[in-house]
């Protein structure tokens, strides 16, 4: 089915003696009711607050969104479900100002993929189910439905699980809807076995790329599916960790979050296990857009390290959110901030006095970051009997403050596409000049008219990145323009602001 890229082991990363001291948790808030409560997506909102996507009651499975102010406090909460057995495992902000949720929806003898259309204050606007899963899934298999994201087109991108009967395995499943939820098409992707999907990005040339895992080959092997923008597919790709030659280990190696990065490559995360028993790592793969490693780096040690979510800071590096293991099988929540290389600059561990984990992570205006997942209360004689809250952790700005830079002059002119976009709220603008210029960088909206400017100024020769915040010139969402203009040349691009 797929071609597979035996990634080589490097050596573990992490490491003591960190080139820069972690940033300070600004405040640290739990949520939570009797029995399990998980959080499994965080997104900062327009009022510098926060949205959490998760479950509540892990016993009976509802889905359960908490929305925060500035500083974490709950302004309100809502549940979603009628006969338990239902999770939330993404949630994104849409450009009418309410949220998009993507989960699983447990019916009778079976269960569906669920997508969530609510207003800004939670309340439900549509609700449409997709691919039926005609079997009962056990908890395991329940807690896969995977991704949703806004389109560029206002519409909406899914990923999750299609399964037909008890006979057959998962297949990795990709629908896309208009922006009522109603399908315009729908594509799998597998083989005879096992594929499991966790994450779904559109791409710079509208095309998608897809994450998960396979047990195609007997063993978990990591698998990334790239598209066009009709979902038809351009490359599969496998990847593994370590070498294959020890018979006695199988591989565990799932991706858990892809992204496309600046240069319009990719950067994934998950686990990995090398071969040493019973043991997991951190996995960090950067790839060029065919899918062609890069580098690879693992970080952590233990029997239950692993990580769930990575983001790129632009011309710096990524941050991975992840659990690092600990004794009997326990573990805390553990985030790495990396340069563009993969190399750890800091790191930052949650110490829990049971366990701990981060499931999603997201760069916040102040260039903190705002971090999501579960944290144990309390654990009783038996194995099951414990209390796990939603965990929100707001750090402060990052303190590294590094930009990447070639020592390379430029030698001509040139305006980048800004990344990420579409954005929310924030963007950053590379450019290259050849030498010394008076430069002006300008915003316009979709009528032309002048909505910011962002340089006016003598300028060397050189590459400059600018970072722009929609919310400080009090921008709606839409199609906004950007001009680059020296005293030789001058380059228009378009970007999309999503709210």
């Amino acid at each position: 089915m797929s071609s597979t890229r035996l990634i080589l082991m490097v050596l573990c990363i992490f490491c003591l003696n960190l080139n820069a001291q972690a940033p300070d948790t600004a405040w640290t808030k739990t949520f939570g009711s009797p029995g399990w409560d998980l959080g499994f997506s965080v997104c900062q909102t327009d009022d510098n607050g926060y949205i959490i996507a998760g479950i509540i009651n892990a016993y009976q499975h509802d889905i359960w969104i908490i929305k925060t102010d500035a500083v974490g406090d709950t302004m309100w909460t809502k549940t979603y479900g009628e006969e338990g057995g239902d999770a939330a495992w993404s949630i994104q902000k849409t450009t009418d100002g309410g949220f998009i949720v993507a989960g699983f929806k447990q019916i009778t003898n079976g269960g569906a993929n669920w997508l969530l259309k609510t207003d800004s204050s939670g309340d439900t606007l549509w609700t449409c189910t997709y691919d039926t899963v005609n079997t009962f899934l056990e908890d395991e298999d329940r807690h896969i439905a995977g991704c949703v994201q806004q389109t560029f087109d206002g519409g909406y991108i899914i990923t999750g699980p299609s399964k037909l009967d008890d006979e057959t395995g998962f297949d990795f499943l990709l629908i896309k809807t208009d922006d009522s939820g109603i399908v315009e098409w729908r594509k799998t992707f597998g083989g005879d076995s096992t594929e499991i999907s966790t994450f779904v990005q559109q791409t710079s040339d509208l095309g998608y790329i897809l994450s998960g895992y396979t047990g195609e080959s007997g063993e978990d092997v990591a698998l990334l599916i790239k598209t066009d923008s009709n979902g038809d597919l351009l490359w599969s790709e496998t990847y593994t960790y370590g070498t294959t030659e020890n018979p006695y280990f199988d591989h565990f190696d799932e991706i858990k979050s892809v992204k496309q990065t600046s240069d319009g490559g990719f950067i994934f995360t998950g686990t990995a296990r090398p071969d040493i028993p019973d043991t997991r790592r951190v996995w960090l793969v950067k790839l060029d857009f065919n899918g062609d490693t890069t580098w690879t780096k693992i970080y952590g040690y233990g029997e239950v390290t692993g990580a769930s979510d990575v983001i790129e800071i632009p011309s710096e590096g990524y941050v991975v959110a992840a659990h690092l293991g600990k004794e009997s099988e326990m573990h805390d929540g553990w985030l790495i901030r990396t340069d563009m290389a993969g190399d750890t600059l800091w790191t930052f561990l949650l110490d829990s006095e049971y366990r701990s984990e981060f499931t999603s992570v997201k760069q916040t205006t102040d260039d903190g970051y705002i971090v999501t997942g579960f944290y144990q209360t309390h654990q009783g004689e038996d194995e099951g009997d414990m209390d796990l809250d939603v965990l929100l952790v707001k750090i402060n700005p990052d303190p590294t403050g590094i930009q990447t830079k070639s020592p390379l002059m430029p030698n001509k002119f040139h305006l980048s596409q800004n990344y990420p976009n579409p954005f929310n709220p924030s963007t950053s603008i590379n450019f290259n000049i050849p030498k010394g210029s008076q430069v002006k960088l300008k915003i316009f909206d979709i009528l032309g008219r002048e909505a910011a400017t962002l340089i006016n100024k003598k300028m060397p020769a050189g590459k400059h990145t600018i970072y722009f915040n929609a919310n400080e010139y009090g921008l709606a969402s839409g199609i906004l323009f950007y001009k680059l203009e020296t005293n030789s040349h001058q380059e228009i691009k378009k970007m999309l602001l999503i709210k």
